[in-house]
Order: C-alpha cells, then structure tokens, then sequence
C-alpha cells in the first residue's frame, strides 16, 4: 500500500518515492534467506531521510489519511480487493487466525501512521503482530526483506537516469513504460525477485504491480466517503515524490544524512534566510517568483513556504508581492501555505492580488509562539498561543493587514488531541477577552503524531485553542437539544441566563438571533450606517458592530418599512432565511452540491403561501439537515423560534458548513 499510483513510482523524479513507505514494512527486520543489492540499513535510513522532508502540510495530510482508514468498516476494507485476489489470500491463510483485509488494513495503517520519529517503535510493535508473522508464514520467511530489497533496487534504477532525461520522460508521458521496464528487468535479471512476483500472485492473487491497484482502490474508498478530497488525494500521491526528490540521488557516496539541505538535485533553494539578534527571516527573492508559480497547477493550488525557526527569536516570511498576483493569475483560488512546526498559515493569493499593492512591495508574513495575554474568560488553554501577522512593506513604511474577505486559514498543533465537543479556537483581544472563532479539530491517529485545530478567521491577531464544559440544570438529561446547547455553550457561543439556566423555551427576537448568528461566524464588527429607523449605534446589539456586520454580509435586510423590528419574535422562516443568506457568503465556500436533493419544500403542507425567497430557504436548510419539520407535516413557517431550536439549527448549520466538528 503506498500513498501514490503506480505511474508515479517512475516519475519519482522519481522513484525514491515510489516505493518508499513499503520499506516502513520491513526495514527493521534483518534479512535471513535473501541476499540484496542495499543493505536493510540503508533502506532504513533512506525512509527516514525522504520522511524527515515532508512538509508539516503533508504530514498533516497523511495524518488524515490515517484519520480516515480508522473509520473504514469491515465491508470497506473487504471492498479494496478483487473477487480472486480475496479469495486467493483467504485460501492461503486458512487456519493462520487473520483475514485478507486485517492483512491489508494493518500494512496501510502501518505506512500512513508511521513518521520518521518513531519508525522503529511502530516497526517493532508491528513485528509482534499476527498480520506479519502469518504474512511471513503464508509467503516465506525473508519476504518482507525480499520486499524492500526490490523497492529499493528499483529506485537506484531511475535514480541512474539524468535529471534531463527524467524530465523528457515525464514530459512525453513515457512514466508508466520506465516503471515497466524497470519492474521487469529486475525481475528478468533476478531469480529471487522472479519467484517474488510468482508466490505474490499465486498465494497472494495479484502482483507486485497489483498491490499498487489495492492502494489506489484504497484512497478512491477515502474521497468517495468523503474522508479525503480530490485535491488531497492528489497531494498525498505527489508528496513522496517531492519529498523523495528532496532527498537527493540515493547512488550517490557517501550515503546521504538527514539535514537541512535544498530541495534537491538540480534546483536552487527557492529562498534565503537573513539573521538578526532578534529575528529569522525567510526571504523569497523575485527571481525565485517564476519556479514557485509553476509549481501551481490545475489540481494543486498551494505554495507552501516553511519558515526557518531559532529559539528565542521570531520567524516570518518576506514574500514580494509579485508573487501573490502571478500565482494569482495561474489560480484565483491558490494560497500561500507558511508553515512551521507548530503552526501553519494559509494566505489565499487574492486577499493580496485584490490590493493593486504596485511594484517592490514585500509581503511579510509571521507566525510566532507568543505569552498569553491575561484571559478573563475563566477557561482552560489547551495549546500554545500563535500570534499571526500580515505586513505590506514598502521601503521602511510596513501596513498591518488585519482584516480579510475570506476565511484565512491557520491550523495550531496540539501535543494531544483536543476535545472537539468542548474547545475552540480563540481570538485574544488586548484586554484578555476571547472571541470565539470557527474551528475544525483533527485527531492525532498515533503516537507523536500531532493533533490540528484549523481556526478559520477573517482578521490577524493571537489566536489560541481554549477547553470549558459547560452544563445548564434545566436542559440537562432532558431532551435531544441538550447536545448542541451545552456544545455552543462550552465553545462560547451561546451563553445562559444569569441564575445559570438556559431557558429553552423562551422565544428569541430577531436582534438576539443576528447576534448569535454574527458571533458563530466570527464576523468583524462594522460601523453602523444608521439604516434603519429604529437602531441606534448604541443599541445593545450593535454595540460591537454586530448588526452592521449583519447588515454588510447582506445576511438581514430588515422590514418594507424601513425598521429593523430587534425585538420582535424571530419566526422559523426568517431563521430560516438568515441562515440560508449566510450558507450563500462566498467566504464559507458552502458546498451545496452536497444537500439532499431528494427533500422540498411542498413535503410540508403549509408552505404553498410563502413567497420564492421563504420557500428556497425552507428548502435549502431542510435539504442541509440544518432543520426539519413538524410531527404533523408542517413546518410551521410563522411559530416563532425558541432558545432550543435555534441551537439546534445553528450547530447544525456550523457542521454542514464545515466550520464545527459533527457533534460526538
């Protein structure tokens, strides 16, 4: 199982790569029957080194991938291998106590869960294990080594090839015929390797090229249960490969070490660092503008950049504006990834495109362990705290970029994982107050593997991720709401009445559920244009620019006649409209392909009176789950929306818009 296709094993730029996380599988186990070309320390220490070059991006992408294989069901794993090749593998470990596919989740899980830190404790562990002794069994003692020992021969091969003749044939398309030739040379020249592609298909039903079809079975099962994206998958089969290519040529003598170096044969580094007592730069120069816009394609958008970090000093990044209006114009959607080992930085390329900054501006990007503010807000810190900082600087002249139109991106690494029910990512003002923000937490799938929270925010500031457990007594133990109202309340969203209840069935005016609204998302406070009639600026609900931010989203438009009516009763259908307005901001890029078509709105009986814009929000929320119907079949567009169910369909709206986790 190995995280690329078969034509990348070739194109390795190549083969470092190909094969390299099989060699996970064997390489602490010392060879007993087979004699190889590369000794298995050798294959260990070439894993170690092309892992030790991921980026902190794509080992959070294979923290994913294992994220996902944990939720494979029986029937999944069953469903990765043909009708023979299952067939032929159960008849051959009949009566070893393991199955087919505990054979092949145990391989997968062990090569996207392993990192260069702890390979041999995972190898180790794995050794132990039913699924490689019966393996061995089943196949011959050595087979695993006879394994590696193949990989790594066939790596050296396209290693021999010129970097301009690997360029040609990666250009000409010829990728899949190299890989061809090599596999069967080998095979051809080797009796051993000969007999190792026989036993596979014999015992095994498949090949040497076949496990590559298992594997890419595996990451379609990802994408198609929505476990993995398309972008993601393409990143993940590219990642070995550029991370293999850092590497280096592995014929080369002396053996090569695991250090910082350029990102490989052939190539410049694509930039710099500048030192002071007080900071560490990276600094990108414009002649570097052109290789790092070509790395942008129609499936990958990003750049990442990883910032050089010193103890005690600050980092960041000095980027020329040239570069986010060329990458710009290859990708409207692209970003610039900074990257450091505890946190990362997504800037989309138009939030600074859009500018018109002219020439010879810089783009200073930090991103900076900092001391914690004083928090006032009396709940548990669960992570460092990153301050994240955007500069335009001309000359000596620098302009902070604090607000954006779109979410930015920015993930902060935990040293165990958050709990997804009770944290949230957190914006700290200077008074020590917190603003809660949208936030997405990943798991750590093994050990020293990091846990992510992505915190998606449109301004800069210091961000950090903060724990609280939060319970009313009259909604505990008490009905099906209790879920998403002691989760919003734990995550700082909504709050409860001054006595400590959460009153559920009091029903919510239309300035309280623009607030909540507005909070949930994180928007910016706007200066309130005296629209309507009856709001002052001073009014409660404005007093942090809630209603304006409300008012400049487009997310309330108010009443015929001019008034916003605050303290009105907000009914299901005007809920229902504000929450559909804000399903259609840009920023939330809210993927509608995936509501369930199959639900409209006339299933209820009483929406045949509402106007267009009532009915298609009706629809669209029912059709996102973020709200349904009554016992009786109506929706009941005019009952006014109590405390309860606007938790309900807040949280539920939050999770279809991928800005909170499904509640556990």
């Amino acid at each position: 199982m190995y995280p690329f296709s078969k034509k990348a094993l070739s194109a390795m730029l190549a083969a470092t790569v190909a094969l390299s996380p099989i060699v996970t599988t064997g390489i602490a186990f010392q060879p007993t029957k087979v004699e190889a070309a590369t000794t298995l320390s050798d294959a260990y220490n070439r894993v170690k080194l092309i892992y030790s070059k991921l980026t902190d991006v794509q080992k959070a992408e294979y923290r994913k991938v294992a994220e996902g294989l944990t939720q494979f069901t029986k029937e999944d794993w069953k469903s990765v291998l043909t009708t023979e090749q299952a067939a032929k593998m159960k008849a051959a470990l009949e009566g070893r106590n393991v199955t087919p596919e505990e054979v092949i989740e145990k391989f997968t899980l062990l090569v996207y869960g392993t990192t260069s830190a702890d390979i041999e404790a995972k190898l180790a562990t794995y050794k132990q294990s039913p699924t490689f002794i019966e393996f061995e069994r089943v196949m011959g003692d050595g087979t695993t080594d006879l394994i590696v020992q193949f990989i790594m021969d066939a790596e050296k091969e396209v290693w021999k090839k010129s970097y301009s003749e690997m360029l040609e044939i990666v250009l000409s398309g010829s990728i899949e015929e190299l890989t061809i030739q090599i596999r069967d040379n080998l095979i051809k020249n080797n009796p051993k390797y000969a007999k190792l592609n026989s036993d596979i298909g014999t015992k095994l039903g498949t090949s040497l090229e076949g496990i590559f079809d298992i594997n890419d079975r595996i990451l379609a099962k990802l994408v198609s249960k929505n476990l993995l994206t398309s972008t993601e998958l393409t990143n993940i089969k590219k990642s070995f490969i550029t991370a293999a290519f850092a590497a280096g040529n592995p014929n080369t003598e002396p053996p090569v070490v695991i250090e910082p170096g350029p990102p490989g044969p052939g190539l410049d580094p694509p930039y710099k660092y500048e030192e002071t007592d007080k900071e560490v730069k990276t600094v990108v120069g414009d002649e570097k503008v052109t290789s790092l816009v070509n790395q942008i394609t129609a499936e990958k958008n990003e750049i990442v950049i990883d910032l050089k970090t010193v103890p005690g000093k600050s980092s960041n990044a000095e980027l020329p504006g040239l570069l986010f209006t060329e990458a710009a114009k290859k990708n409207a959607n692209a970003f610039i990834e900074i990257s450091t080992e505890g946190a990362s930085y997504k800037l989309p390329v138009s939030e600074i495109s859009a500018l018109n900054l002219g020439e010879g501006v810089k783009i200073i990007v930090s991103v900076n362990v900092v001391e914690a503010t004083e928090i006032k807000a009396g709940v548990k810190v669960v992570s460092k705290v990153i301050e994240f900082k955007v500069e335009a600087q001309t000359g000596t002249t620098k302009v902070e970029l604090e607000t954006f139109k779109s979410y930015v991106d920015r993930t902060i690494t935990g040293d165990q994982n958050f709990d997804s029910n009770k944290s949230i990512g957190v914006k700290i003002g200077s008074d020590g107050t917190l603003t809660s923000v949208p936030t997405l937490f990943t798991d750590a799938i093994v050990d020293k593997n990091k846990a992510n929270a992505t915190i998606k925010s449109l301004t800069n500031s210091k961000y950090t991720i903060v724990e609280n457990d939060i319970t009313f007594p009259d909604v505990d133990n008490k009905g099906n709401q209790e879920k998403y109202i002691e989760t919003l309340a734990s995550k700082l969203i909504i709050k409860g009445k001054p006595d400590n209840t959460f009153a559920p069935g009091e029903e919510m005016t239309r300035a309280q559920f623009t607030v909540l609204l507005v909070k949930a998302l994180a928007l910016p406070g706007q200066k309130y244009d005296g629209k309507f009639k009856d709001v002052k600026e001073a009014d409660w609900f404005n007093l942090n620019g809630e209603l304006a931010a409300a008012i400049d989203t487009g997310i309330i438009k108010g009443k015929p006649d001019g008034r916003f009516a605050p303290n009105e009763k907000i009914t299901r259908t005007q809920a229902a409209i504000m929450l559909n307005r804000a399903m259609d901001l840009g920023f939330i890029n809210f993927d509608k392909t995936k509501l369930d078509t199959s639900k409209k709105v006339t299933d209820f009986s009483d929406t045949a009176i509402l106007d267009a814009e009532a009915k298609a929000a009706i629809e669209a929320i029912y059709q996102a789950g973020i709200a349904s119907g009554k016992p009786d079949g109506t929706f009941d567009p005019k009952g006014n929306t109590r405390r309860d169910q606007m938790a309900k369909m807040l949280a539920e709206f939050l999770i279809s818009a991928k800005l909170m986790n499904e509640i556990k």
